[in-house]
């Protein structure tokens, strides 16, 4: 046994892990008083960083939850407000019925029936005017989309809202390939000594319906053309028939494009198609070809769509006529020959560009950049409505039907069935975004922030139970250094005793 006075190595061990118990209590005593095991950088800085992260998609997730909510309500008050335009649509074709029996009405019941459908206009577009959610107008046409096109033959269609609002000139519309129809002809046309001679049958197919027609002897060319128009109408085929310049024989599909198609059996050669007895299909019509804004389009018929990715995407033109070009020629005005000593193509012009303003409500129902999604909500002021509808009346829209006379009454109803489809048809696209995006991203965000609360916890909170049987061991510890450590200060007093001896 070795005494010392200068170091009391004992007492100095003992004080140290009375030292490391006293701060693990420190530690143990404000996991349990704050609820978290993390409680600075130092006590876990991996768990830390993960946590941390957690914790701001957590609060951004519940945000997001707060924003699809508040975006179904501004949905949900806009569909509202459509809901009761369809009721007063509704009405007002209900009143041009009873206006469109003219033998039963006179003027007094007519000018009554009018009176209500003027006040119902009013009313529609009081609605559209004055509907609101907070101070945004929802139903005057500030949040759709809107588009004009300007060229020669080039109709503006729609939309979409994933479309960026056109540069000052436009999306330059460049027609490659004008759209056609499909279309037979007969090789030589069809003479009366012909018919005079057994007659000439034919069967027309088309889009699954089909009909028979046999031309008898004594039957003109007026009369053979006449009833081939009258049977493809009854028997609703969609096509046309005709005579070229030379009296051929000519079957033309009603529709452009790739798609529409129809097949011919005459029981003569010649007369449309080169075999007799057979089904000869028609020349396949073509879609129109393009680009819009310098990017990639795609064609159905006479329809030109912007393709998914670029500026003007879901942006659709209507194409009526031919493909513009402009000859290649020299200083001279001869034709600029090429390398091949062939003339140079023409070239290809633009046939003009469509101007787009996407006025598109975005709403941001996702935590991180760019998880938004967009709606458009339409005008429905009467002036809108119905527009585009053929009637001898010559109505533009809905805000001009007269139902006094039997002819306006036929017309208004074509107009009310029109805006009825339009309105309908918003209150269908709001209704789908409400169902399929807000409220199932909402379910999603709901889920999604359970589980990564559920994770954070994990992370950062305190297992009380453990903490305070680490708590218990502490104090046992604390208490047993603290003892120990007097025990060990006791050690130099021996030396006394030694000395005392002497």
């Amino acid at each position: 046994m070795t005494l010392r006075i200068n170091h009391n190595t004992a007492a100095i061990n003992s004080w140290r892990n009375l030292e490391k118990t006293d701060r693990a209590m420190d530690k143990t005593l404000e996991k349990l008083s704050s609820g978290y095991k993390i409680n600075r950088a130092g006590d876990d800085p991996a768990s830390l960083v993960i946590s941390e992260q957690m914790r701001s998609q957590i609060k951004s997730m519940e945000q997001a939850t707060l924003n699809s909510e508040l975006a179904v309500s501004m949905i949900q008050t806009s569909e509202a407000s459509m809901s009761e335009v369809n009721n007063i649509l509704v009405n007002m074709r209900q009143l041009v019925l009873h206006a469109a029996n003219e033998g039963a009405n006179d003027d007094k019941m007519l000018a009554a029936d009018q009176a209500e459908i003027d006040n119902s206009i009013k009313t529609i577009d009081t609605i559209a005017s004055q509907a609101q959610f907070g101070s945004r107008y929802l139903l005057d046409g500030s949040n759709g989309i809107n588009g004009v096109a300007v060229g020669e033959g080039l109709r503006y269609i729609q939309s979409d809202v994933a479309s960026h609002s056109s540069p000052a000139d436009g999306f330059i519309v460049d027609i490659t390939e004008s759209a056609t129809k499909s279309r037979m002809e007969g090789t030589r046309s069809l003479t009366e000594a012909e018919i005079a001679t057994g007659g000439v049958q034919f069967t027309f197919n088309e889009g699954g319906r089909n009909f028979s027609y046999f031309a008898k002897v004594g039957e003109t060319m007026d009369s053979i053309m006449n009833n081939l128009h009258l049977l493809m109408k009854q028997n609703n085929l969609d096509l046309e028939v005709g005579l070229t310049e030379d009296s051929r024989l000519y079957v033309e599909h009603n529709q452009y494009g790739s798609e529409p198609n129809f097949g011919v059996v005459v029981s003569t050669e010649g007369i449309l198609g080169d075999e007799a007895n057979t089904l000869i299909e028609a020349v396949q019509g073509r879609d129109v070809q393009g680009t819009i804004g310098g990017e990639l389009a795609f064609g159905e018929g006479q329809y030109l769509t912007a393709a998914e990715g670029t500026s003007a995407e879901g942006t659709v033109v209507e194409y009526m006529g031919g493909v513009k070009t402009i000859p290649q020629l020299d200083a001279q005005g001869n034709p600029v020959i090429g390398a091949d000593g062939q003339p140079v193509p023409p070239e290809n012009i633009p046939e003009g560009a469509v101007h787009v303003t996407n006025n598109a409500l975005t709403f941001q129902i996702g935590p991180n950049q760019d998880q938004t999604a967009a709606v458009s909500l339409p005008s429905v002021n009467t002036r809108i409505l119905g527009r585009g509808v053929e009637n001898e009346s010559g109505y533009t829209s809905l805000g001009e039907i007269d139902a006094t006379t039997l002819q306006g009454a036929q017309d208004a109803m074509k107009m009310i069935d029109q805006a009825i489809y339009e309105v309908t048809a918003a209150r269908g696209n709001l209704g789908a975004f409400q169902k399929n995006t807000l409220e199932s991203n909402l379910n999603n965000l709901r889920y999604a922030s359970e589980n990564l609360i559920a994770s954070e916890s994990r992370l950062r909170d305190t297992d009380m139970a453990a903490e305070m049987s680490h708590f218990t061991k502490q104090q046992i510890l604390l208490a047993s250094g603290t003892a120990m450590l007097g025990q060990a200060n006791q050690t130099p007093k021996s030396v006394l005793s030694l000395l005392n001896a002497q």
